[in-house]
Formats: C-alpha cells, structure tokens, sequence
C-alpha cells in the first residue's frame, strides 16, 4: 500500500502513516534503510498493512 508519514518521532521512535483516512502505526524497526531509520512528514512511503491487538500497524516501510 501506498500512505503519507502522518508523523514521526525520532526521539520516541515510532510515528503514524495516513492511508486513505485510516492511521497505521509504525516503529523505526519497521522502516527499511540501510542507515539511521528515519521517515519526515509529509514523506511518501509504501508498507505492508497489518492488523494488531492495538489496531493497524504498517511493516516493511520504504520511502518512495
């Protein structure tokens, strides 16, 4: 799927992408850079959607 980093927190270490009005959480586990895993707002990404205990959460995050 394809969604816009909603936010992203480097000192907490996750954030949120917005994928057609629906929030999917993510952590910086769950970005794949090969460097220091960090995504900006506004950034277009594609990820893998997943549905956890706590709600949506995204896998697998690459920049586009």
């Amino acid at each position: 799927m394809e969604g816009v980093v909603k936010s992203y927190s480097v000192r907490n270490g996750y954030g949120f992408i917005d994928c057609k009005g629906v929030d999917y959480f993510f952590t910086f586990k769950d970005i794949m850079k090969k460097r220091y895993p960090m995504c900006e707002r506004g950034e277009r990404v594609t990820f893998i959607p997943c549905k956890s205990g706590r709600g949506y959460q995204a896998k697998e995050v690459h920049s586009k």
